[in-house]
């Protein structure tokens, strides 16, 4: 589906997931600097960013089955208020202890090595299962696609300005320079985002015997294929909320599983990237923002090779694809004798990795049914982020005693498990 063809309550939510991408690629890379400045180590860091996706786990669980029962729209516009919050207590407070509890529970500026696209926070399960929600099947890959797009591109823009405070010095919004204008900004960001919210509508989830919704002025999609079976074997006139299938279980689990040694690794690397930067090759936020920026530009553009992907070898062997050849990347990544053969390893990375997310999230919303996808997305983003909980810490230990490469080698080989796990559990179900 081309952007000119879906409806304006999609462009809402697509927009405020651009500005919050844009807000996130800054404080990606400032935040974790910042806080350093302020007298965090880098053992102190990790247990913080393990805290932040501890807190975010913790609050998926429920995020997933209130939306679920009482809609997405509520907990969409509480994250954006947390966001003004955090804004709010970053540019008036330089109490490191404060900053960092405000920062794990909203889950933003924390590393994320070109990761994330603006999907910090507890908020997600609302998110996907409003944007599976407000599309018919045939279109759903697409919009997945455009919204992870936009993501990149934004993301990237806003790597770009984390430089700003080292490029113009003299810069001063009122009584705030450097870093703290970037944080004035994400106030701002917070406040566009909060209006543009309250117009949203919340879709009906029980209109349709399959549970999907009708797009504005599209035409009629033809009937859905057989890559859904689970959802099609449903002839329910309408949907209650009840709970999970036993069907929906297991393949929350598997999926589950999979993501788990997934994030595991990656938690090795990506949130700490920032300062395995800094204290590998002694470089600031100007010089990362612009290996950050590329990173997400490498993303936008790989969104587009994964979809032709799918078309070519189907959903799962193009996130098992990915994930093999992102972790030999992070491998290659600990032997870079440059920050630029560093950066240029970390675009390649990055770009493999993250490019078959929305293969991931679309083909995952296909396997459950409108009134269960919440609740599903909540279960599995809850196992994919305890892991990633846990390797901040051991990785920030490492990093402290000098163990620089020792992160990147334990990433690839979880990565290495995850696809080989992804692959066991759905292979059988590729399109």
């Amino acid at each position: 589906m081309r952007p000119n063809r879906l409806p304006p309550h999609v462009w809402r939510l697509l927009t405020v997931r651009s500005l919050r991408s844009f807000s996130q690629g800054y404080l990606n890379v400032v935040v974790p600097l910042y806080l350093i400045s302020l007298g965090m180590s880098t053992r102190d860091l990790g247990l913080l960013f393990s805290a932040s996706f501890l807190v975010g786990a913790a609050l998926l669980l429920p995020v997933g089955v209130y939306a679920d029962r009482f809609g997405r729209k509520p907990f969409l516009i509480g994250f954006t208020l947390l966001i003004i919050l955090w804004g709010l207590l970053y540019t008036e407070s330089t109490n490191w202890m404060i900053l960092a509890a405000i920062g794990a529970l909203a889950g933003i500026g924390r590393g994320g090595a070109g990761e994330g696209n603006g999907q910090g926070g507890p908020f997600a399960p609302a998110e996907q299962a409003m944007l599976a929600d407000l599309v018919p099947t045939p279109y759903r890959q697409s919009v997945f696609t455009w919204n992870s797009f936009l993501s990149a591109v934004f993301t990237g823009l806003g790597a770009v300005v984390s430089g700003f405070p080292f490029w113009f010095p003299g810069l001063h919004v009122g009584n705030f320079s450097g870093d703290r204008v970037l944080f004035v900004a994400t106030v701002a960001i917070g406040i566009v985002s909060l209006a543009i919210l309250w117009k949203l509508p919340e879709p009906s989830r029980d209109k349709q015997p399959n549970g999907e919704p009708h797009l504005d002025k599209a035409p009629k999609p033809r009937a859905s294929s057989a890559t859904e079976p689970h959802v099609l074997r449903r002839k329910h006139s309408r949907l209650p909320y009840k709970p999970m299938s036993s069907l929906s279980v297991r393949l929350a689990l598997q999926q589950s599983a999979a993501g788990a040694a997934n994030t595991f690794g990656l938690g090795f690397i990506n949130s700490l990237f920032v300062v395995w930067l800094h204290d590998r090759y002694h470089v600031n936020a100007d010089v990362i923002g612009s290996i950050f920026s590329a990173t997400y530009v490498a993303q936008a553009v790989g969104v587009f090779v994964a979809a032709r992907l799918v078309r070519r070898i189907g959903p799962v062997y193009t996130v098992v694809g990915t994930r093999v050849i992102a972790s030999l990347l992070v491998v290659a990544t600990a032997f870079a004798p440059t920050v630029l053969v560093a950066g240029i390893l970390q675009v390649m990375r990055m770009a493999v990795a993250t490019m078959a997310a929305p293969v991931r999230q679309s083909f995952m919303m296909g396997l459950f049914l409108p009134n269960e996808r919440a609740r599903a997305s909540a279960v599995v983003g809850v196992a994919r982020r305890i892991p990633a909980a846990l390797s901040p810490a051991v990785s920030g230990d490492m990093m402290t005693m000098g163990a620089l490469q020792a992160p990147l080698y334990i990433s690839g080989i979880f990565q290495l498990m995850s696809a080989y796990l992804y692959f066991r559990y759905f292979s059988a179900l590729d399109e």
